[in-house]
């Protein structure tokens, strides 16, 4: 996987496992708040102080009795595809990943995930995840204060009740793994995982502005890579090529509405792209990021028909 990654077969086993800890950490991280830390949103003013000997290191006081010691975060390659799907046509550039990063944090014992943004007289802009289960932001016209600084709102990432179909995936018995010869592996000290990822149009359209578009994405892997980096042994993230769509007449995607996607077809369409396409043959993972609902058919007695209980 990756340049820096496995120069030998993985084994099936860790290979299944794999995959279910990247679909949980991600479905995870985006739907779910177990503990909460606050009840409902808090308004704080974090401070922001810089490492004397380290400048790629900072010490952020969110608020009293709550402090990330973040470094430098990483999760983009040196030059990053960028695809965009228009209604004339595909255009493809590419981007100084370094340069697209420079204000991404990580916080590894807590997990956070952020983008810090230097602003007007030493005050900084803070978003992302403070944990796996918090989210901070700036709050949009608030006067600031010269001695406290910003106003920042922290609140609890949406509680999602429904069914995750994706992880239900060993109910189907009948698939039978084939026979694996008891070998040690020699495993590296760390694997890289470079991925390409797919923004569906309501994905895009969600996200105004490009950078916007590119800090959510940072966050969000940054946040899946750290929960990687558990493993033993550790693992990373390094996304190589971004395609996003600006159009709704996506060849790739399966509708059974306009705002229902259906799961299983979409990703057999991805998978013949993908044997065919330069880009995504070159990662290691294609990810997918949908603003639909995701349904599956499911076959009764006398019909096939959509299982809309289990959307996700």
């Amino acid at each position: 996987m990756g340049s820096g990654g496995f120069p030998w077969v993985i084994p099936y086993e860790m290979a299944r496992l794999l995959l279910q800890f990247f679909l949980c950490a991600t479905l995870t991280l985006i739907t779910v708040a177990r503990k909460p830390l606050i009840q409902h949103s808090l308004t704080v003013y974090p401070q922001v102080f810089e490492d004397r000997e380290d400048e790629s290191k900072k010490l952020v006081i969110i608020h009293e009795g709550h402090s990330l010691k973040l470094s430098k975060g990483t999760v983009l390659s040196e030059s990053v595809l960028l695809r965009d799907l228009t209604e004339s046509g595909v255009k493809e550039t590419y981007i100084d990943g370094r340069q697209h990063e420079k204000d991404l944090y990580q916080d590894v014992e807590t997990q956070a995930s952020l983008l810090v943004k230097p602003q007007a007289a030493g005050h900084y802009h803070i978003v992302g995840l403070i944990n796996s289960t918090h989210l901070i932001e700036p709050i949009g016209r608030m006067e600031r204060s010269s001695i406290a600084g910003i106003a920042h709102r922290i609140t609890a990432i949406p509680e999602h009740n429904g069914i995750i179909g994706a992880l239900e995936a060993d109910r189907f018995t009948h698939v039978e793994p084939r026979e694996i010869k008891e070998e040690t592996p020699i495993l590296p000290k760390n694997f890289t995982v470079e991925m390409m990822i797919y923004s569906d149009y309501y994905h895009t359209m969600f996200m105004e502005a490009t950078q916007d578009r590119l800090g959510y994405l940072m966050l969000l892997m940054l946040a899946v890579s750290l929960r990687m980096q558990q493993l033993t042994p550790p693992g990373s993230i390094a996304v190589t090529a971004i395609q996003r769509s600006w159009t709704p007449n996506e060849t790739y995607v399966h509708l059974y509405s306009e705002n229902q996607l259906l799961g299983s077809e979409t990703l057999k369409e991805m998978a013949k792209i993908a044997n065919r396409s330069h880009h995504e043959q070159l990662a290691d993972v294609v990810f997918l990021l949908t603003g639909r609902s995701i349904v599956q058919y499911k076959k009764s007695k006398n019909a096939t028909e959509i299982d809309t209980e289990n959307a996700d």
